[in-house]
């Protein structure tokens, strides 16, 4: 289908442009803390504990439905953070990936 091939363009292109810009991209984790500067994941599948140290910035990806908890947490600690895509209202694929580009 021509639409899925222009979706997994468009995916495909942000994930180069972002990891040309240095973002280090972590997916199937499960994000179960972060503090001042440290990020602790779960890989999905093997259940391995992975903790990213010196985190400056955390994107996370939720997929089809937001985690309000997440949110929360951020908003608590005082961690600056933006809500693009299915966060904020149902999206598109190419839409979620065009507005976190921006």
């Amino acid at each position: 289908m021509p639409g899925q091939t222009i979706q997994m363009n468009v995916r495909d292109a942000s994930i180069g442009r972002l990891h040309r810009l240095g973002v280090e991209m972590l997916p199937y984790m499960r994000l179960f803390g972060v503090d001042e500067d440290s990020v602790y994941l779960q890989h999905i599948m093997s259940n391995e504990a992975v903790i990213c140290e010196d985190v400056e910035t955390l994107v996370l990806c939720q997929g089809h439905t937001p985690s309000n908890a997440v949110e929360d947490m951020a908003r608590q600690m005082g961690l600056g953070h933006h809500l693009v895509g299915d966060c904020i209202a149902p999206r598109t694929a190419e839409e979620a990936v065009l507005e976190g580009l921006r």
